[in-house]
């Protein structure tokens, strides 16, 4: 893809989240039960593929109101799966943040989208989105668009997501100077021991 394709594809990517979220009316389910934190690469702008990172502050994770939200969310977008964990001290994701967690994959609006919505008390919530934030202040141009390039060349890669993940691509270009593919593969083989 040529540098403005990707910036087309990120931009078209986050209106069709404003079409699930405001539109269909997913936002509005959520911000009944807490306040609605949209991060990753929909809050970067860099993204390359329908996945949506939610986090949603509250001051209570009891699994009832939870629940409820699901069934909410399983009445307006009739998902092909939705699945629960109880995420406890020592998650790496979360670095060690409680929080129940929905994976939802709607497949009523295009291609089907991964949504990973984690419910958070409001000491946890601040630290995670501290991480975006510290991203997104680093970001250049230049950067936004190698970053891009290298997650539209990964995301469908079998490792992705279990070997490696989006954060890998984000350190490899702003913590040490990572500019292309064959790069990126030297950084992940010294890093993780992963060939790509």
């Amino acid at each position: 893809m040529t540098d403005e394709e990707l910036i087309r594809q990120d931009e078209a990517l986050r209106a069709e989240v404003v079409e699930l979220l405001d539109a269909r009316g997913l936002r509005r389910i959520f911000a009944d039960y807490g306040t609605v934190h949209v991060t990753g690469s929909y809050a970067l702008r860099l993204m390359t593929w329908r996945d949506l990172d939610i986090y949603l502050e509250v001051p209570d994770l009891s699994l009832g109101w939870f629940f409820e939200m699901g069934g909410r969310t399983a009445a307006l977008l009739s998902p092909a799966r939705m699945t629960f964990h109880r995420d406890r001290e020592g998650h790496s994701e979360l670095n060690g943040h409680e929080a129940l967690y929905w994976g939802i994959k709607p497949d009523t609006i295009g291609e089907q989208w991964k949504i990973d919505l984690h419910a958070v008390r409001p000491g946890s919530v601040r630290p995670l989105l501290a991480r975006n934030e510290r991203i997104a202040a680093r970001l250049t141009p230049e950067t936004r668009l190698v970053i891009l390039r290298l997650k539209d060349a990964c995301w469908r890669h079998p490792e992705y997501r279990k070997g490696f993940a989006s954060q890998d691509i984000y350190d490899a270009v702003l913590d040490h100077g990572v500019r292309d593919g064959h790069g990126f593969k030297a950084f992940l083989l010294r890093a993780k021991e992963i060939t790509l």
